[in-house]
């Protein structure tokens, strides 16, 4: 993991966030690759990765350069402080700072969805996930498409 994290850091343009109390309580980091890189092994059929691709360089401007939040973890006795939030916040600031859209991948019932919904972001891949008075639900619509074996998969872009 050392070597893995080491070779994220060096990485031109690469960021890594850490929350430390007591310890690392949270981590996120992220880079500049290439669109159709970042959604590429994610998304089995061409058809779809060439439709997202479209969408998501129209975003950036007409780049296919993004800014991919790769990974954000806080320790499960630390959530609900905030710090999933704020990780997500400084991946986003990073790739505005670099004039890029930031991408992130997470499952639609996991904790960064909602994150992502709450700040606005465009969902462009997977189950529609709609913001509701308490919460969040799915629409039943598909954006692009789903994976056939991992269908709660969803792609977020951040504005750049």
């Amino acid at each position: 993991m050392i070597r893995h994290i080491d070779a994220i850091a060096s990485r031109r343009d690469a960021s890594l966030h850490i929350i430390k109390e007591d310890g690392i309580q949270g981590f996120g980091w992220g880079y500049p690759r290439d669109v159709a890189d970042f959604i590429g092994s994610s998304i089995p059929y061409k058809s779809q990765r060439r439709a997202i691709k479209e969408v998501l360089c129209a975003m950036n401007g007409g780049s296919n350069i993004a800014f991919g939040a790769e990974e954000v973890g806080v320790r499960p006795e630390f959530r609900g402080r905030g710090a999933g939030k704020f990780l997500i916040l400084k991946l986003v600031e990073d790739g505005q700072r670099q004039g890029r859209i930031s991408l992130v991948w997470t499952r639609w019932d996991a904790v960064l969805a909602p994150i992502c919904l709450n700040f606005g972001y465009t969902q462009v891949y997977g189950p529609e996930m709609c913001l509701r008075e308490g919460g969040f639900e799915l629409t039943g619509q598909i954006l692009v498409g789903t994976h056939p074996r991992m269908s709660e998969r969803v792609l977020f872009a951040a504005p750049r």
